[in-house]
């Protein structure tokens, strides 16, 4: 039998030894299967920093357009978009900076505490996030926390008349909901005529005379909310225009 007619006869009897091939990564020796592990575990790294990166261009475009609405004057529409971000689970510090200041500006302060925790708390948690932001961040939420518990501003962040009028809504909503009905409106429409840009006293006084169907005075209170509040922000004036139509429209009815 020749050398071929052997080789044939034996062909699917053969095998063919593992070969071990090592390479030296960094001084190393490694085996071809550490290799491949280790090529795994970067291209996971990669993926996950390639979408890491499209999250942070959607971060930074909503940043951009919050910047915009609030150069525009449009608060409400500022905050959705920082509010946007804080959903996709953003680590970018302007977005809670500047949510965190329009909720204090509105003189929403729970959500501006709870806004501050939970920037310092997806601070900690993140590896990529500079834990400098924390002190700062954390020296905000005390000077917050304080004010919700005693009243008292540990840093001085509001003029007292912006004070007073916080205090005073809280008592006039205390008071909406008791007998002394009439006394929390009083302290609402006081308030109001003085020009205050806090929506929450018209949304309140609105919503009292709605409900007990004083069209006229509800009417009243949306165009003051227009003519104070639309001159700086063109989605307020949209709003409190909507609000003028729908009530008028409620009158002209029960006037049939």
């Amino acid at each position: 039998m020749g050398l071929f007619d052997r080789f044939k006869k034996n062909r699917g009897k053969a095998k063919i030894p593992d070969i071990k091939i090592t390479y030296e990564i960094d001084g190393k020796a490694v085996s071809s299967e550490e290799l491949e592990e280790l090529w795994k575990e970067e291209k996971i790294i990669r993926e996950e920093n390639k979408k890491y990166s499209k999250s942070i261009r959607i971060w930074a475009d909503n940043n951009t357009k919050g910047q915009n609405f609030e150069e525009q004057g449009k608060i409400d529409k500022a905050i959705k978009g920082y509010e946007k971000n804080v959903k996709l689970n953003a680590d970018t510090p302007f977005t809670y900076n500047r949510l965190a200041s329009l909720y204090h500006m509105k003189y929403e302060f729970e959500k501006e505490r709870d806004t501050l925790k939970l920037f310092i708390n997806r601070c900690i948690d993140n590896p990529r996030a500079n834990k400098n932001n924390i002190i700062d961040y954390r020296e905000r939420l005390e000077n917050v926390e304080q004010f919700l518990d005693t009243g008292k501003w540990k840093f001085d962040c509001l003029p007292s008349d912006a004070k007073t009028t916080y205090y005073d809504i809280k008592e006039a909503k205390t008071l909406l909901k008791s007998e002394e009905k009439e006394k929390g409106i009083k302290i609402l429409e006081k308030i109001m005529l003085n020009g205050t840009f806090n929506n929450t006293v018209y949304n309140t006084l609105f919503q009292t005379y709605k409900k007990d169907k004083q069209f006229d005075d509800a009417i009243r209170v949306c165009e003051k909310a227009i003519e104070v509040l639309g001159f700086f922000s063109n989605d307020r004036k949209e709003r409190w225009t909507i609000n003028l139509d729908k009530v008028t429209k409620q009158k002209e009815k029960k006037g049939k």
